[in-house]
């Protein structure tokens, strides 16, 4: 990996680049920058004044990574998760999870994502939002699919539907739909469709996803887009938004969506768009007044709001026209927004950011820092190659043969307590790697119960934290 690494930066140094290189060189300032600025801003996601961060981590402005502890796992399963500096949150691992699902002719292989990625990363998630967990639960039932994945949970206010499912969980991970489909923005529309109804049923996750997929295509393609072009296009786009019925599993989707329901999708979509277009123009309007004041208008320091799939592009947007080529700047005051849902907004400000300066733009003490560093590198390489339809095959899947052979599984070796630092193990879907470190504790559940975490470092570059619960009284 490390020559590989040394190829790659070699590759985006290069003062005069092929087209080959410029995608390599945008689509690492895309994934590397969202991924530094989750990292950040997931310290400070559920940090709600000066005084807290004060008190918390003795700064008064998150600049750089930090080692932190955070409390997770519910009410009753509660355990201390202790964060290295520069790892990232489930926003970054769900976009890893859907470049993995990429095709090389640029569709997102959906039973891919939806029935190996999405129920393996329940085992390591990190900050998981519950529209995306509860969806990943279900598409385990056998009867599921991609296209008819509706669920209902009971949550702390009451219960989740998935119709009412709107947050940002699907906005966030489809950077690599856009940056694969970067020359084919049809093809990305209809991908954006199917990957975000697996986990979230309202207009409001949808129409996110797609004006940040839209976003993204404009400064991959124009980069000397000026801010009011950028917003007229924006606006145009979000007005026009089409349902794709036409795509049969989409529309066999919408019906199954429609069944029972006395208001129809297509008037909620259109509903949605016309918001989508209000806080453009909001947003265009408001170019010069202060940034917490937007996005108090925005509702993203309210809790029945703050995570709104339209409303965190509309503030990652405005951030972003705000500090244009300000990769530093622009991610530093993203993640500060105290009460906001700063890494999400982050990841999404620093993804525009990053295709608009680069790889080289991004400050070196963030990048070489940052969990699984050179794996996103590849990651970008391999997106590059399917952009320019040079692709063979899913490359960032490791390959199966004679994994059992090799060492037992992971989860298996947790679960019957024969999982060591040191210690060779497999993945049915990440491969091969290395357990790095091993540690337990108990946690608060009626019962009584403890939590086994083991880090492991897989040989395709990522790593992850897996988690399993022990049943028992304490003793």
């Amino acid at each position: 990996m490390d020559n590989e690494l040394a190829t790659y930066a070699g590759i985006i140094e290069k003062a005069e680049k092929t087209l080959d290189e410029q995608l390599i060189d945008q689509f690492s300032g895309v994934l590397l920058g969202s991924a530094i600025a989750d990292a950040l801003g997931w310290v400070t996601e559920f940090i709600k004044t000066p005084d807290q961060l004060r008190k918390n981590y003795r700064v008064d402005q998150i600049r750089d990574f930090l080692a932190w502890n955070k409390r997770t796992g519910g009410r009753f399963y509660t355990y201390i998760d202790r964060i290295s500096q520069g790892e990232y949150s489930d926003d970054t691992q769900l976009t890893l999870c859907t470049a993995r699902s990429m095709m090389p002719d640029g569709s997102c292989d959906m039973e891919h994502f939806s029935k190996k990625e999405l129920p393996s990363w329940l085992d390591y998630a990190r900050g998981a939002g519950i529209a995306s967990t509860a969806a990943a639960r279900a598409i385990q039932r056998k009867t599921a699919k991609w296209n008819s994945n509706f669920f209902r949970i009971k949550a702390a206010d009451g219960h989740l539907d998935y119709h009412e499912a709107g947050g940002n969980g699907a906005a966030m991970r489809i950077a690599p739909i856009a940056l694969a489909n970067m020359r084919d923005f049809e093809r990305a529309y209809i991908e954006i469709w199917r990957n975000s109804v697996v986990t979230h049923g309202h207009p409001r996750a949808i129409v996110g996803a797609l004006a940040y997929a839209r976003a993204l295509h404009l400064v991959l393609n124009h980069q000397g887009l000026s801010n009011t072009e950028i917003i007229a296009d924006l606006r145009h786009f979000a007005s026009g938004l089409p349902v794709p019925s036409e795509h049969s599993g989409l529309r066999e989707w919408l019906l199954s969506w429609n069944r029972g329901r006395e208001k129809r999708f297509e008037v909620c979509f259109d509903e949605t768009k016309q918001e989508m277009v209000e806080y453009i123009d909001f947003v265009e309007r408001r170019e010069q007044r202060p940034t917490r004041e937007v996005l108090e208008h925005l509702g993203c320091f309210e809790r029945a709001t703050r995570g709104s799939g339209t409303a965190t592009v509309a503030a990652a947007l405005f951030i972003f026209l705000r500090h244009r080529g300000q990769f530093e700047r622009a991610v530093i005051e993203a993640v500060n927004l105290l009460g906001a849902d700063t890494d999400t907004v982050g990841l999404m400000v620093a993804g525009l950011v990053g295709a608009e300066v680069g790889y080289m733009g991004i400050p070196e003490r963030w990048t070489t820092k940052l969990q699984d560093f050179p794996y996103f590198l590849r990651v970008a390489k391999a997106l590059s190659k399917i952009a320019l339809r040079k692709g063979t095959g899913p490359d960032l899947l490791p390959q199966m043969d004679d994994f059992v052979r090799e060492g037992p599984n992971v989860l298996e070796a947790m679960r019957i307590g024969k999982i060591s630092q040191g210690q060779r193990v497999v993945h049915p879907l990440l491969g091969l790697g290395w357990v790095h470190s091993v540690s337990s504790g108990w946690v608060k559940k009626r019962g009584g119960g403890k939590i086994i975490l083991a880090h492991v470092v897989f040989d395709m570059g990522q790593s992850c934290w897996f988690r399993l619960y022990l049943a028992g009284a304490r003793t």
